[in-house]
Order: structure tokens, then C-alpha cells, then sequence
């Protein structure tokens, strides 16, 4: 019973040892907390339906958003221009695609029904972690991240790398990302 009792102990004594001492952060538990961190991040436009473009701008070929929207089918021109402005409205594309959108407001101008949409533009995406550097129980990773567009997003968002950087903190159950 007493060595039994002594096994336990000097388990537990290891045990305490080993985390307080040892378990360098590793980079893929930090890439794991990092993804699930920000894989919810999201990149979003206000968005009226239907837009109206002023001459200059419908020259130009609205916002990138808008002419995102027009390439890939979910806005169409509604007739002509009526006093240097052009309104686009929702394709049969864009309604089904809207009905996914969450709705931000509802307004009755003159023109008639307005609807305000955000639409999701581009998800961040945790790609790398490049780097760990670890002080006692502090930790400061490096990692890469881009924006992946949706399909509505596609032209109109920058899908280009980013670094950032993330801190972490030892806790007595191992490394917490601290936000």
C-alpha cells in the first residue's frame, strides 16, 4: 500500500514537473487556435437592393463590389438610365444568392422598396504559422492569413497574404490564445 501510495505521488510530482516545465508550443496547436479563432472572421459589404449608380459611377463600373456582382450574374442593369443614374436590381441568380444574405434594414423612399443586405465578401482563412518565440509562459507566434472570397466576392476583395501575429499564454492545462 505504501509504494502503491509513493508511485502515485512521484507520478503526480512528474506530472506537475513536466507541465510547468516543459511543453514548448508547438505550431500546430497554435495553428489549430489561431484557425478556430478567426475561421469565423468575415469580410462584408452594406449592400442596397436595388443599387443606384450615378452616371460617373456607372461609367466606371460601380464599386468592385457592384461590378463583382454584375460579372458574376447576381445584379443586372434595369433599363436604361434615367437622368444620368442606373438602377441594378437582383437576377434571378441574385435573389437566390440574397436569400442567404442577412437582411440589415428595410426602407420605403420614393422609389419604392429598399432592401439593405450584408453580403459576405471573403472568409479569412489561417494559412501558416511561421513562426514561435516563447518567453517563460508568454509566446508570440507569427502567422499568414488571406481572404478567401466567396463566390459573390470573387474580383472585388484582395486575396493577397497578410502577416499577423497572436499572443499566447501557458496556463496550467497548456496554451491559450489570449484575444
Amino acid at each position: 500500500m505504501a509504494v502503491t501510495r509513493r508511485v502515485h505521488v512521484a507520478s503526480m510530482v512528474c506530472s506537475i514537473v513536466l507541465m510547468a516545465c516543459g511543453g514548448g508550443l508547438r505550431r500546430s496547436a497554435a495553428f489549430e487556435q489561431i484557425r478556430n479563432a478567426h475561421d469565423s472572421d468575415m469580410q462584408s459589404v452594406l449592400l442596397d437592393v436595388p443599387v443606384t449608380l450615378t452616371a460617373q459611377e456607372d461609367a466606371r463600373g460601380g464599386t468592385d463590389t457592384v461590378r463583382a456582382l454584375v460579372t458574376h450574374g447576381f445584379l443586372a442593369a434595369a433599363g436604361p438610365a434615367r437622368g444620368g443614374d442606373r438602377v441594378y436590381r437582383l437576377t434571378q441568380k441574385g435573389e437566390q444568392a440574397a436569400s442567404g444574405w442577412t437582411v440589415e434594414g428595410r426602407r420605403h423612399p420614393a422609389s419604392g422598396l429598399v432592401v439593405t443586405y450584408r453580403v459576405a465578401l471573403a472568409m479569412k482563412r489561417v494559412r501558416a504559422v511561421t513562426g514561435v518565440h516563447v518567453e517563460g509562459s508568454q509566446a508570440t507566434v507569427e502567422y499568414t492569413w488571406c481572404w478567401e472570397p466567396t463566390e459573390v466576392g470573387t474580383g472585388a476583395v484582395d486575396t493577397g497574404e497578410q502577416q499577423a501575429t497572436a499572443a499566447f499564454r501557458r496556463f496550467d492545462d497548456g496554451w491559450r490564445l489570449v484575444e
